[in-house]
């Protein structure tokens, strides 16, 4: 349980920066654009190419497709229902893209990778990982299509950043082909940049709001619920009931009981679009994960 609070302390603590730099004018809109397209233009593919050069090798991905499949059945399972709730929450059609989208996807990037490796160590994250590549997909695609209103076309989908670099993190992955250690090392610190700069933008985003304002949008709230307690309890429970194992359970259970993605922040913030639900959504929530995550965990197997 302590590992929960010290990972999610240190999230704050940027969450915090960003907000003071906003409130004090030192960091206008402006720059949290910018912040965004460094995100999704450079930290963030340096992050996919790494993770899955890394991981996705031949003999790791036989010995465990399986948590791949179930990462994709998961996830359309989720974007059924999902569609359905999100319907009554509100009359604005991207306000609902956003609460769909927040009940669908965890923060695993962010915060998912810090909490399985502690938990888990390094074989855990490497499945926790796996799991995942499903929602990479997804993130990239459809909603990145949906977040930034640029539209569900081939064309665009090819050129997404995020799409390109994790396709180039699959082939370095599965033929095992050597990568420069300056490659690497440039790959290494612009992946270690997406937590803190993500989390900065975050506390910009939500300076520049009403804080009250936020709170009182009531969708915010059944929401994180959804997310927090209504998902991983029900992929748990599921889980324990068609047998399956320590491992397939622990990945996913974990998952799917983190708090709202950031990207309903990141995404927005390149086209100026409204995220003041996504800002409400991603601090309640991850307040509240301090708490769930342990009590989600304990509930399905005594782990945490």
């Amino acid at each position: 349980m302590g590992i929960v609070f010290e990972q999610v302390l240190i999230l704050f603590i940027f969450v915090a920066i960003g907000f003071v730099l906003g409130r004090t004018k030192l960091v206008n809109a402006q720059h949290s654009q910018m912040l965004s397209k460094l995100l999704v233009y450079v930290f963030l593919p340096c992050n996919n190419i790494k993770a899955f050069s890394s991981n996705c090798t031949p003999q790791y991905l036989r010995n465990n497709y399986v948590l791949v499949i179930l990462g994709f059945v998961v996830l359309f399972v989720l974007m059924l229902i999902m569609h359905f709730l999100a319907k009554p929450l509100t009359k604005k059609k991207y306000d609902r893209y956003v609460y769909e989208y927040s009940m669908i996807v965890p923060n695993y990037g962010f915060m998912g990778y810090a909490l399985a490796q502690s938990f888990f160590g390094d074989v855990g994250l490497l499945n926790f990982i796996m799991f995942s590549l499903a929602y990479a997909f997804y993130i990239y695609t459809i909603a990145f299509a949906k977040l930034t209103k640029s539209g569900f076309t081939p064309k665009k989908l090819v050129t997404n950043p995020a799409l390109i670099s994790i396709t180039i993190g699959l082939i370095l992955g599965l033929t095992q082909l050597p990568i420069p250690s300056v490659v690497e090392s440039v790959l290494s610190k612009g992946s270690n940049c997406m937590a803190p700069v993500s989390m900065i933008l975050a506390g910009l985003v939500i300076s520049e709001f009403n804080l009250r304002e936020i709170m009182k949008r009531w969708a915010i709230y059944p929401v994180t619920f959804v997310r927090l307690l209504g998902v991983p309890i029900l992929v748990g429970v599921i889980l324990k009931l068609l047998g399956a194992n320590e491992t397939i359970l622990q990945t996913a259970v974990l998952f799917t009981a983190l708090p709202c993605g950031m990207n309903t922040i990141v995404f927005p913030k390149l086209v100026n679009e409204d995220c003041r639900a996504g800002a409400g959504l991603a601090m309640v929530s991850t307040v509240l994960a301090c708490a769930t995550i342990p009590v989600v965990m304990s509930y399905i197997f005594n782990l945490v």
